[in-house]
């Protein structure tokens, strides 16, 4: 009976990292993959995992007198409900009625979340609890719920591993699941000694669609009704994300991760961006091209005759894709002996090379996710100024009105220009729904450039199907010209300049996208970027003091200060993992393709930091100390965590990625030492599955708060340094609380 308790615990833990990663793919699609999506679905995944631990786990616990039944009903329950939910994440447009296409109110995605993550992580959470009474009732002299939270966290920690370095690459998600259902039933018929014949029919049915075409008509099925009413040519992934095309008469659309990329008719905005900017300079011999080049706009570069081009593409897989659709003129356009393909992250091939160009081209999605925000930022401005030519010329574009701008968008076009002020001297700019900024240490960019550029575009010969001289001059039209700089520069003052470590751009391109659907948020949204450090710091005293009040007024206060303690820990746990994974981001680009290992290093360390507490919880003589020293631990460790983070991007780019990994690691470690003793705290007041299912719960609501708080909030508007004081703040506070109730206790 023990060793089917730890198994269980294990095959937990594989369960809700491979269901959890898997379904999270599925839906960024749908999403489009911002990180306001991304809190979304993972806040609804941690509170659902709340619900089962605090609500099932603390009140169900107690009444039921065969755990391992019940565990194999639920877990018997969550192998079906899997595959569903991969379906149903796919379909869930389809059944609302919303095109793929539409965007999405936050209404409508936590109505999403919520009805596909809620009943399984609900479920996965509450099996936890059970394998944490399953194991007590098998041996009730040791540490239980530290044992199972440990292999909890080491079966999350080898399956994240597993799907990063073997299942993503080799298997669709639909194979994934299936494969872990008929480990499930096996380790179902193991418990119950192969008696349940049913268990038996369920394997070879499932063994039957794995097989035998049922794996086809599912990803078939799913992916057309994902993308009605748009007619789906092409499906697959790639260690980077979800690659899909679609037809319309003629003309194909590449997505990726439901953002789309490119279509291959959209001759028009190739020709004005392209032309516009590479007539910008005299003669762009090195160009190097940044962002999407496919479907034309490598073309109409190479127009101009540059005697090299540069194009960096990150994820090999959508130029592999992209010439299967691609009319033929395209296609030869990649082979131009001129052209040189690099597969790799912008930030990484400017930092390895010492290459300089001539103009410097930045085609990339507007700065809406915090990994696109990275090529915004006054760091990244700086590397590509020092590997521009003299009188080298950096182009790049997001979105804006001719007409009509907004105070919130204006905000938003005036962050990009006061960045690109801070590192280049001259900066000007072409309006229009695309702006585009022209930035140089050169005054050649602000003489005259109509007449510069259409005398240029005559001189080159350039081949075009919709730009002319006339649409080059009305680019520059002074009614538009002067009404943007007025804008630009009523903002100036207001707006941030958006750095790394401080994505303040992101944050109000998040604005702009919330008062689109929300426009009564909009007061509360301009309220919100007024915090600063100061209030917070003011607000978090105002709470110590009343916490110390309540603390005063209560004899016995055991029972809801430590739940509180690691609710904040784990809420402090959380945003120190985004703030890793967003640094890891800016230093190399691909943490989509590392996630998965990342977040196994921190399970990895969750399980390390308990087994290590758990070994010697019987000799401790005063948990309430060693709680509190691994709180002072972890709280310094935050502190300490700007700094690592600069030092370690002062190092080579190969260090610092190992140093990454090792923050990773010590980050759950610290988080899983604190565990078994809070729970063994608690045991003095509850029993041992309701002391567990407590602290699991505030440990998961905490968290969900932190990821909600600190991916939407609290990183944008303050910036990650500042997040991580903010953060150890916190930690103070509870660590205060909890060593002002031993002192009264005393």
């Amino acid at each position: 009976m023990k060793k089917i308790s730890l198994i269980a615990a294990f095959l937990v833990g594989i369960n809700a990292i491979l269901s959890q990663v898997i379904i999270i793919r599925e839906l960024l699609v749908n999403f489009s993959g911002n990180e306001l999506s991304m809190g979304i679905i993972i806040a609804t995944w941690l509170v659902g995992a709340a619900i089962g631990s605090l609500i099932l786990g603390r009140y169900l616990i107690e009444r039921i007198k065969k755990p391992g039944r019940i565990f194999s009903i639920i877990l018997l329950v969550v192998s079906a409900l899997i595959p569903i939910s991969i379906f149903l994440a796919r379909i869930i447009r389809y059944i609302l009625g919303i095109p793929i296409y539409e965007a999405l109110s936050l209404l409508q995605m936590l109505l999403m979340c919520a009805s596909i993550l809620l009943p399984l992580s609900i479920l996965l959470s509450f099996c936890f609890i059970l394998s944490c009474k399953m194991l007590k009732t098998a041996d009730s002299k040791n540490n239980t719920s530290g044992i199972t939270y440990m292999l909890e966290a080491l079966g999350a920690a080898a399956a994240g591993a597993t799907f990063t370095f073997v299942l993503a690459l080799h298997f669709n998600h639909f194979q994934i699941a299936l494969g872990l259902s008929f480990i499930n039933i096996i380790f179902i018929l193991f418990i119950s000694r192969g008696k349940k014949i049913y268990l038996y029919l369920l394997l070879i049915f499932t063994l039957i669609i794995l097989y035998g075409g049922g794996i086809k008509w599912l990803q078939e099925k799913s992916e057309r009704l994902r993308w009605h009413p748009c007619n789906i040519v092409y499906y697959g992934s790639s260690p980077y994300g979800n690659i899909s095309v679609t037809k319309s008469a003629n003309t194909f659309s590449l997505y990726e991760n439901g953002t789309l990329l490119f279509t291959t008719q959209d001759e028009a905005f190739n020709e004005n961006f392209a032309h516009l900017v590479m007539l910008q300079h005299d003669k762009p011999k090195n160009v190097l091209l940044l962002g999407n080049g496919v479907g034309g706009i490598l073309r109409q570069i190479l127009k101009h005759n540059p005697e090299s081009l540069t194009y960096l593409q990150l994820d090999p897989e959508i130029l592999r894709v992209s010439k299967k659709f691609l009319p033929m003129q395209e296609k030869n356009s990649l082979l131009d002996p001129r052209l040189k393909i690099e597969y790799e992250d912008a930030g990484f091939f400017l930092k390895r090379t010492e290459e300089k160009f001539d103009l410097i081209i930045i085609n990339m999605p507007d700065p809406l996710t915090l990994g696109i925000n990275r090529f915004f930022t006054r760091e990244f401005y700086e590397i590509i100024r020092s590997h521009l030519n003299k009188n080298g010329i950096l182009a790049t574009r997001i979105s804006s009105k001719e007409s009509i701008i907004s105070n919130e968008l204006a905000i938003y076009n005036t962050s990009v220009y006061k960045t690109l002020k801070s590192v280049f001297l001259y900066v000007e700019f072409i309006p229009g729904e695309n702006l585009i900024f022209i930035a140089s240490g050169s005054p050649d960019i602000i003489a005259n450039r109509p007449e510069i550029l259409a005398k240029r575009f005559k001189a080159r010969g350039i081949d075009t199907n919709f730009l002319t001289e006339y649409h080059i001059r009305d680019s520059y039209y002074p009614d538009s010209v002067h009404y943007l700089a007025s804008k630009l520069k009523e903002k100036y003052d207001e707006a941030s300049i958006n750095t790394d470590f401080h994505p303040t751009c992101f944050y109000y391109g998040l604005i702009l996208w919330n008062i689109k659907f929300q426009p009564y948020l909009t007061r509360l949204s301009n309220s919100i970027t007024q915090i600063s450090i100061t209030a917070l710091a003011c607000l978090i005293v105002l709470i110590l003091l009343y916490g110390l009040l309540v603390i005063r007024s209560k004899k016995e206060a055991t029972g809801y200060l430590i739940p509180l303690a690691i609710a904040v820990n784990g809420a402090a746990g959380v945003t120190l993992e985004i703030v890793i994974l967003l640094s890891f981001q800016i230093n190399y680009g691909y943490v989509y393709s590392k996630v998965g290992f990342l977040i196994a290093l921190f399970m990895l360390g969750l399980a390390s930091g308990s087994c290590i507490i758990n070994r010697r919880l019987d000799k401790f003589k005063n948990l309430h100390n060693v709680l509190c020293k691994t709180m002072l631990a972890f709280l310094l460790y935050i502190a300490l965590m700007p700094v690592t983070i600069k030092l370690a991007t002062a190092l080579p780019l190969q260090a610092t990625e190992y140093i990454f990994y090792l923050t990773m690691l010590m980050t759950g470690a610290l988080i899983g030492c604190q565990f078994p003793v809070a729970v063994r705290l608690l045991q003095k007041r509850y029993s041992t599955g309701r002391s567990a299912s407590i602290i699991w719960g505030s440990d998961i609501l905490g968290a969900a708060i932190g990821t909600l708080a600190s991916s939407l909030i609290i990183i944008p508007i303050l910036g990650m340094f500042a997040t991580c004081f903010t953060v150890a703040m916190l930690c103070g506070i509870s660590l205060i609380l909890l060593l002002f109730h031993q002192r009264l206790q005393r």
